[in-house]
């Protein structure tokens, strides 16, 4: 995946980082909110996730979508790309590759969902934010 955008963080040496392509979702909410999930460690990530063998982007993103938070949702338009150098809960060094859209929601789906959605202020969940390139892909966005 050729990739372009910011560059956040920075390896470890000695530690090799695999790309990660992912695809992640930024639902601001009239009020200035904007969705979270909540992950195993406490902090917050943009709902989204890995792009699986055969689908772009895109299609990744409303699976995703689909999967951790039960909605469905139509693109308003793509914020870029960013990068950013992680040590996972796992202990894994993954280097994961975003690339971000904005995002509104449409229907709630049937079925389970992995997480529930957490609505914050940018402000007030930047000390909770697990990744960078999360807040950079926040600061894209014009309401």
């Amino acid at each position: 995946m050729s990739h372009k955008g910011p560059l956040f963080g920075n390896p470890r040496p000695g530690l090799t980082y695999p790309e990660r392509p992912g695809a992640y979702a930024v639902i601001p909410r009239r009020d200035g909110c904007f969705a979270f999930v909540r992950g195993i460690s406490g902090r917050l990530f943009l709902p989204g996730g890995g792009i699986e063998e055969g689908e772009t982007p895109e299609i990744a993103l409303f699976r995703e979508l689909a999967e951790e938070i039960g909605w469905s949702g139509r693109l308003v338009h793509s914020l870029g790309q960013a990068s950013e150098y992680v040590i996972a809960m796992s202990g894994n060094a993954l280097l994961v590759r975003g690339v971000y859209f904005q995002l509104d929601l449409i229907d709630r789906l049937p079925g389970p969902c992995e997480y529930e959605i957490v609505w914050k202020a940018p402000a007030a969940a930047a000390s909770e934010l697990a990744r960078r390139c999360d807040a950079w892909a926040i600061s894209q966005v014009r309401l």
